[in-house]
């Protein structure tokens, strides 16, 4: 049997049986690597990138099963881009990529390799076991907005995120017992579900947003200054160095309040009160104004769920007599179903693939929310 325990990353991801449980980590065949990871916890760093690398070469072809040669092949190349790019990550990658033809979903995962893993120690407890940290490590989700309009990124928590073209969110399935952690590169407007016991923090390269439950947008595109605008609530502000590090340039961190934005620049902070209340305001998605005249409520749910391009769930028939008056205009999506559901006597909970909407019905012909 192979010594295992002094493989190198690199060497684990090549292993045929390794790659398998990777892709099947439930299957009862692949028993042994489960057990394996539990009883080597100070291997956990080496089994994590392990599984990224794995993870990226199945992003290259459209099958479950990898020959050990095209396993091996492409593992060597992941690990040399990784080792060539001495901090500047964006630029080595796209360079690579361009001589091999790699597609751009290989690209992030490729540089999911060289961040990922500091994502995975700040996320996961721990005193969580390494076979649920590895477990959660292969569950990571990135949403990547490739259009030219804004996307909707339902999280697990109950946050909603709304995503702008060309920008990147990366966040795991389930959060951690102790914070919630999404890592973003671009911008986005994130209405986050209050829980004072689970902060939420939002990550990029060079800054970390630090909240307990508010509204607020994020910019960070590039080499560009990084911009938090604060829209409701209170949010807490600090800068990166190079290194990942707080940055000591930036000093303590800042606290914004409601028509607040902080800016980053070469790792220092400044404050600033914005004037123009558009500038905090949630990202649109669809008309600036939906008037709805005493229309079903099921078609006022059918239609918020074609407009964010979101799952929306609920019993017609008991709703079926539930109608409602109104007009909305600058609302996130999670204010508009409050209003919808506070209407009709119904809840709703936002779940990380849909939303799902429970009431009882309605007696009265109508409701209106004006």
């Amino acid at each position: 049997m192979n010594n295992y325990s002094s493989y190198a990353a690199h060497d684990l991801a090549a292993d045929p049986s390794f790659a398998d449980w990777v892709r099947q980590p439930t299957d009862p065949r692949h028993a042994f690597w489960s057990a394996w990871v539990a009883q080597n916890p100070d291997r956990q760093e080496t089994i994590v990138q392990a599984i990224i690398l794995v993870q990226a070469v199945q992003g290259l072809y459209d099958t479950d099963q990898l020959t050990t040669y095209y396993l091996h092949e492409n593992v060597a190349r992941i690990v040399a881009a990784a080792q060539s790019t001495d901090r500047q990550v964006e630029s080595p990658i796209r360079r690579s990529l361009g001589w091999w033809g790699w597609s751009s979903a290989v690209a992030a995962a490729v540089l999911l390799l060289i961040t990922g893993f500091w994502y995975y120690q700040s996320t996961v407890p721990a005193n969580t076991s390494p076979e649920t940290a590895i477990l959660a490590a292969s569950t990571l989700i990135e949403r990547v907005n490739t259009g030219e309009r804004p996307m909707t990124v339902l999280l697990s928590d109950g946050s909603v995120v709304t995503l702008e073209p060309n920008s990147r969110l990366s966040f795991p399935r389930t959060f951690a017992t102790d914070m919630r952690q999404v890592n973003l590169a671009g911008e986005a407007f994130f209405d986050v579900k209050k829980n004072p016991n689970k902060p939420f923090l939002v990550r990029t390269d060079r800054s970390v947003t630090r909240v307990l439950g508010t509204s607020f947008r994020v910019r960070a595109f590039g080499q560009k200054p990084i911009s938090v605008l604060v829209r409701t609530g209170r949010v807490a502000v600090y800068a990166l160095d190079k290194a990942g590090e707080r940055s000591a340039a930036s000093g303590a961190s800042s606290v914004l309040l409601p028509n607040q934005r902080a800016e980053i620049t070469d790792g220092v902070l400044t404050k600033t009160n914005v004037l123009n209340r558009s500038a905090v305001a949630p990202i649109q998605i669809g008309p600036s104004e939906i008037t709805f005249d005493d229309q079903p409520v099921t078609d006022v749910l059918t239609t918020l769920a074609r407009l964010y391009e979101v799952k929306i769930t609920f019993d017609a028939a008991q709703l079926g007599d539930c109608r409602i008056t109104t007009s909305f205009a600058e609302e996130t999506l999670p204010e508009r179903l409050s209003s919808i559901c506070g209407a009709i006597g119904a809840t709703y909970r936002i779940e990380a693939d849909q939303i799902a909407v429970e009431g009882r019905g309605c007696s009265s012909a109508a409701n209106s929310l004006n």
